[in-house]
């Protein structure tokens, strides 16, 4: 009975070293590869997430004090922001209509037309709620059909200009920026409108140096 016992008890101790063990080094030395997905794919969410409101709602940090705020239905207008972008350092703020425009051209007429006609004002998603600390803007369209889409007159009925630097560019087909440079004196009466750059679509690639062109003439760099 005595030797029972001993083996049994040596046998619960035994088992109860082992479970602290297992205990122990479950604690000091968790599963890496099962951790660290976790914590990667929390950081991806929150910075996917952040990212997208950011854009929306705010302008994208350049480390200036000026602002690029541009509509852009292709990829042309955007080209040219980029450019000016890159050689200024301004923050940038894309215009995106709460409702996408068509990538069907005849339809996309039809729709710019019936803006036009009707001074219908397309909504704007997101806003720049620190318009205030910059004293510079750059503001760039496409060119329909010889006049600025209607979303860009949303903007401007939005936001007061007065008493900024509002450096326009455009790109078109062929129209140049003369209509959009008038709408814009019209619209920000006590801001200064600086002469304009208009980048045809041929000249998508060139943007880099027209831009830097521009911008030396305006002896904004």
């Amino acid at each position: 009975m005595r030797t029972m016992k001993r083996i049994t008890t040596a046998l619960v101790l035994l088992a109860s070293i082992a479970s602290l063990t297992a205990c122990g080094g479950s604690q000091s030395s968790p599963n890496p590869g099962s951790e660290s997905s976790s914590v990667q794919v929390q950081k991806g969410d929150k910075t996917k997430s952040g990212h997208d409101d950011a854009e929306k709602t705010e302008p994208k940090k350049g480390g200036g004090k000026s602002l690029i705020v541009y509509f852009s239905h292709t990829s042309t207008t955007k080209a040219v922001a980029d450019a000016i972008e890159k050689q200024t350092k301004s923050d940038i703020f894309r215009i995106e209509p709460t409702k996408p425009y068509t990538s069907d051209y005849n339809e996309l007429l039809a729709v710019a037309k019936k803006e036009g006609r009707d001074n219908i004002r397309p909504a704007i998603s997101g806003e720049i709620k620190n318009l205030d600390d910059y004293s510079l803007i750059y503001l760039g369209t496409p060119i329909w059909w010889g006049e600025e889409p209607m979303i860009i007159r949303t903007f401007l009925d939005r936001y007061d200009l007065s008493g900024k630097t509002v450096a326009p560019f455009c790109t078109s087909g062929g129209s140049g920026c003369s209509q959009f440079r008038d709408d814009l004196v019209s619209a920000e009466p006590k801001a200064k409108v600086l002469d304009a750059l208009h980048v045809e679509h041929p000249q998508k690639d060139q943007a880099d140096k027209l831009a830097g062109k521009w911008l030396k003439d305006n002896k904004l760099s």
